[in-house]
């Protein structure tokens, strides 16, 4: 049974360690599936794209929206964000479901 390919590229694990560098060049590409005797056995991706992989996985651990991150966070003297969601979430109670469309 053939495994499903979740990659434009594959190679063999020799060829890809030959060159891994190379590799990424040749194909163009920001994925590879790595193989031993035809059988993917890892995927190889270029650090930019493992990072966002990294980054989604962390935001749908945690279930909510919260922002970890500092710098991205509004920040100013003058804005109550707690003032602001019971407010937004006080509309949106009250509302009827055509106030939105």
């Amino acid at each position: 049974m053939l495994d499903k390919l979740y990659a434009e590229h594959s190679m063999s694990v020799e060829d890809f360690a030959k060159d891994p560098v190379g590799a990424f060049q040749k194909y163009n590409c920001s994925a590879i599936a790595i193989t031993i005797n035809g059988n993917i056995v890892f995927y190889a991706s270029e650090r930019h794209d493992y990072e966002e992989m990294i980054d989604v996985l962390d935001y749908l651990r945690r279930g909510d929206t919260e922002v970890n991150d500092i710098p991205s966070q509004m920040e100013d003297d003058d804005i109550d964000l707690d003032e602001i969601a019971e407010k937004m979430a006080k509309k949106l109670k009250d509302s009827d479901d055509g106030d939105f469309e």
